[in-house]
């Protein structure tokens, strides 16, 4: 719980954006485990449907649906990652 140590909330504000979102993501993934990877798949995709811009959100989504066995959803995410780089534009 470094995070924590160093200031970070868990928790989500009372009116979360897609930063939030992300951000709530990222941590639950640390957490480790597979309801905590299905908790941080929730919330990534979350952050995305709020704000399209967040485009870092793609890379760990499909990190954690492949991990989850989601091969369907691990491959749109790696395509939206891919189209979201600047040399695939």
């Amino acid at each position: 719980e470094r995070a924590v140590r160093l200031g970070f909330s868990p928790e989500l504000p009372a009116s979360p954006d897609g930063n939030d979102h992300y951000l709530r993501g990222l941590w639950l993934l640390a957490q480790r485990g597979v309801e905590r990877n299905r908790e941080a798949e929730a919330q990534l995709v979350r952050a995305v449907e709020l704000d399209g811009e967040l485009t870092q959100v793609w890379l760990p989504l499909y990190q954690l649906r492949h991990s989850l066995g989601d091969m369907d959803g691990a491959r749109e995410a790696l395509l939206r990652f891919h189209r979201s780089t600047p040399q695939s534009n």
